[in-house]
């Protein structure tokens, strides 16, 4: 509604309100402070979007511009309704804006406004929703097409199997179903009732973080018979090394992407799969088979080669810039710049850093085993040049010399060292440990080897067996205190925690009827 003092002109769909006199304070109306004249004087302007110019009172001009004459104007100004409204004259004057007020009778026009910078210009409002967003770009976010089909060559001497359909806990039957009638409806499975000779069992997992579903295909029988075809995979190296001289890049990671490949007819035929649901059949090459990721990079590979600047691993696209959009990262490997290693030791571990122009590149450290750790300080240096290998720089000052004396005169385990440094052509240089801050700082906090995607894949393994598993939280935390109190039990916990042995004869005697079934 509007307040008092105000005029409401209705049009289609639109309210158009314009104020004549304002005998109350309106809180949403807008105003700035902008400093005007010689002498910077601030004067309380209201901002009006529709006035198509700018208007001071006249006892507000006599307060800024004592004793100026205003110069003479013909054009007429025309109040809301068509109101004529006396014109003393005009005069030019520099405006700042700086701070924002509520009170004042002087009009800002639309263009000042503009200007000024007090008002943007909006010419489309975006509904930013992720569903909204998902509906504008469906052919982005969509499961995407290769060009193309992919076929697979069986080896004739490999005997077909038929896998029998695995059994699937009650508790997640409604959630397949569900993610089945969705993979039919997106054209990714079919049903498939033809007489096949192979038949290969679904694989259902659940993620432990998301709890999303997760269909795959088992076709291990499947995999023996296919001749895989051989594409040369790169690794992280060979991609971060096209990306030298950005500072920043953007990832795109493809939805699904193996479902982006095509099957033809007969290869379809192949991956039929049995389950309690029915008889299935990809229509999209799946999860599991053998020769997925050879298919797959090659298509990625084709699909972006000769543009400057991408590169792909898999399902991950890089875009190399020079301007931040997402986010920064390190530096990268640049063939053609000098390196510099630098590296370290404590008395755990060893630290490798490879740096350019000041910049590290790649870090890496190792934690040394007992008989290691037993090494005199100038071997663990010398080990610490031989793990990172160049210019070298060390904290170790006798290194310089031990590398300039003949290789018989240095200690056995020195030798055996140097001879392994020969195939490099180093350069080792003395800094001080505070010079190399990256370097001293590895080995202090080096960590036991560890496979990041092994240690992944068995958390899923082992949440997907307790989803599976056929009884209730209770019993489940009966059987855990029920294990932590058994002996036996909680003896080979801590041997498969802390690793087995070497040998059987070193092994806790009531544990070793599992050491044929250790991993």
């Amino acid at each position: 509604m509007p307040s008092k003092g105000e005029t409401v002109l209705k049009v289609p769909k639109e309210l158009f309100v314009d104020t004549v006199t304002a005998e109350s304070e309106d809180e949403e109306s807008a105003y700035a402070d902008i400093r005007l004249g010689p002498q910077n004087k601030r004067l309380t302007f209201k901002l009006d979007t529709g006035a198509q110019t700018c208007v001071i009172p006249a006892k507000d001009f006599a307060t800024l511009m004592p004793g100026t004459p205003l110069m003479a104007d013909t054009h007429k100004l025309l109040a809301y309704g068509g109101h004529p409204l006396k014109v003393n004259g005009y005069c030019s004057l520099v405006g700042r804006y700086k701070d924002k007020s509520k009170d004042g009778p002087p009009i800002l026009s639309y263009r000042a406004c503009k200007n000024l910078g007090l008002i943007k210009v909006v010419y489309a409002v975006t509904d930013t929703s992720e569903e909204k967003c998902n509906t504008q770009s469906a052919d982005i976010l969509s499961i995407g097409e290769f060009q193309g089909e992919c076929s697979f060559r069986i080896d004739p001497n490999v005997a077909p199997v038929v896998c029998p359909p695995r059994r699937v806990p009650f508790a997640l039957r409604d959630r397949l179903k569900t993610e089945l009638n969705n993979m039919e409806r997106d054209s990714i499975i079919c049903k498939g009732m033809e007489p096949t000779q192979w038949v290969n069992a679904l694989l259902t997992c659940e993620k432990p973080k998301t709890h999303k579903l997760r269909v795959c295909l088992n076709p291990r029988p499947l995999n023996k018979a296919i001749l895989r075809p051989y594409y040369p995979l790169p690794t992280l190296e060979d991609v971060t090394c096209k990306l030298a001289g950005a500072k920043y890049f953007s990832i795109l990671d493809a939805r699904s992407g193996y479902w982006a490949i095509k099957l033809s007819e007969e290869s379809s035929l192949l991956i039929t799969f049995n389950m309690i649901f029915g008889r299935y059949r990809f229509l999209r090459l799946p999860f599991g088979i053998v020769s997925a990721q050879d298919e797959f990079q090659r298509r990625i590979d084709e699909t972006y080669e000769g543009l400057e600047g991408v590169a792909g691993i898999v399902d991950d696209i890089m875009k190399e810039t020079i301007t931040a959009e997402l986010g920064p990262v390190l530096a990268y490997f640049d063939p053609k710049k000098e390196v510099t290693l630098q590296v370290d030791t404590s008395k755990n571990g060893l630290g490798a850093t490879i740096m350019q122009e000041g910049k590290p590149v790649a870090y890496a450290s190792k934690l040394l085993n007992n008989m290691e750790k037993n090494y005199a300080q100038i071997e663990k240096e010398l080990y610490a040049v031989l793990y990172g290998c160049i210019t070298v720089e060390s904290d170790h000052k006798p290194l310089e010399s031990i590398l300039r004396k003949p290789l018989a005169l240095a200690p056995p385990r020195l030798q055996r060292m140097l001879l392994a440094l020969q195939k490099y052509s180093i350069t080792l240089i003395h800094r001080l440990g505070k010079e190399i801050p990256v370097a001293d700082m590895l080995p202090r906090k080096s960590l036991e080897d560890e496979d990041s995607l092994l240690s992944e894949a068995m958390e899923t393994q082992v949440h997907s067996v307790i989803s599976a598993a056929s009884v209730s939280a209770d019993r489940l935390d009966d059987i855990k205190a029920s294990t932590a109190q058994d002996e036996q039990l909680s003896i080979l916990k801590q041997v498969i925690r802390s690793g087995w042995p070497e040998t059987r004869k070193n092994c806790h005697p009531c544990i070793s009827e599992y050491w044929n079934h250790r991993n």
